[in-house]
């Protein structure tokens, strides 16, 4: 059995189309739910966000779907890098699979032992968690396991998703949206609820947190011609991905993140949004689909990695 230790609605975007590749070769799968974390995306916090995960764990084959106890236990446990301070996964498990999350694995709390297999989304970011980690294991796929789902089509407008500021930057944020306008290219506008309000602006579509599995931060940037992003760690799944990103570095911390060695990375400074956009529609993303077949074939090396055999 292999345990998915769900603790937020983010965490679908990685665990469904991994159950889904599980299903497909024979594993047994559980989701563990968590109920106790009181964040914005937090399960527990919502009856009707409960219903969800149990419906997202069935359609992705899932075989049960539980609350996650103090006794849980087992073979095998996939989780998302931090997990939960206390929860104590690795002593657990067997073996664990830790999923990257933007720069998460950079955290003290990090899930960490001899007996996890890191799955990270460029091998700059393996080899930078090597370096705090040492002896780590680690596998990276061709194309983010956030991004396992069919190509998706083109719409019949160009459009741009923008990951808006959490706080303040709205000049520069608004700056974008118009270069991208007077482009032709629609902005789609993406922000999560618990950081600031996204003033109206004409010709703009605003997106919040809401679907959670197809995400928006996933569904939009796959259909866009490039994202524009302030401040955020989305380049870190899209740029692997086949996305072409403008990455706005405001606040002036994000400078010190690890950027990614790619054509289609593109870091300016607030108040240099318009020519970074110009540079960036000449490389438009050219999305990285993949097949069912070569989910498989990384999910299976997963599996071999981490000494699990199907049921």
């Amino acid at each position: 059995m292999v345990d998915f230790i769900v603790y937020d609605m983010t965490h679908l975007r990685y665990f469904a189309p991994f159950t889904e590749s599980l299903s497909r070769m024979g594993f047994q799968t559980r989701w563990l739910i968590n109920m106790s974390g009181r964040k914005y995306n937090s399960i527990g916090t919502s009856a009707d966000r409960v219903k969800l995960v149990q419906e997202i764990a069935r359609r992705s084959g899932c075989n049960s779907c539980e609350v996650f106890g103090t006794d849980s236990s087992g073979v095998c446990a996939v989780t998302i890098e931090t997990g939960s301070p206390g929860d104590r996964i690795p002593e657990r498990y067997s073996s664990v699979i830790s999923m990257q999350h933007g720069f998460d694995y950079t955290s003290p709390e990090r899930v960490s032992g001899e007996n996890v297999l890191n799955i990270m989304w460029d091998q700059i970011y393996a080899r930078h968690h090597a370096t705090i980690k040492s002896g780590c294991k680690y596998l990276v796929p061709r194309v983010p396991i956030s991004f396992w789902h069919d190509q998706t089509e083109r719409q019949s407008e160009k459009l741009a998703t923008v990951f808006y500021p959490e706080v303040g930057f709205h000049a520069e944020a608004r700056r974008a949206c118009l270069t991208l306008l007077s482009l032709g290219i629609t902005p789609i506008i993406k922000q999560r609820k618990k950081n600031q309000d996204v003033p109206d602006t004409a010709g703009c579509k605003i997106v919040y947190d809401e679907i959670w599995h197809p995400s928006e931060s996933i569904f939009y940037p796959a259909s866009s011609v490039l994202c524009v992003g302030f401040g955020t760690s989305a380049y870190t799944d899209a740029i692997p991905a086949g996305l072409t990103f403008v990455d706005c570095t405001a606040p002036s911390y994000s400078r010190t993140y690890l950027k990614p060695s790619s054509h289609r990375y593109i870091s300016c400074i607030p108040g240099e949004e318009e020519a970074a956009i110009r540079t960036a529609v000449q490389n438009p993303s050219r999305f990285n689909s993949t097949t069912p077949e070569e989910r498989d074939v990384f999910t299976l090396s997963v599996m071999e990695t981490v000494n699990v055999q199907r049921s």
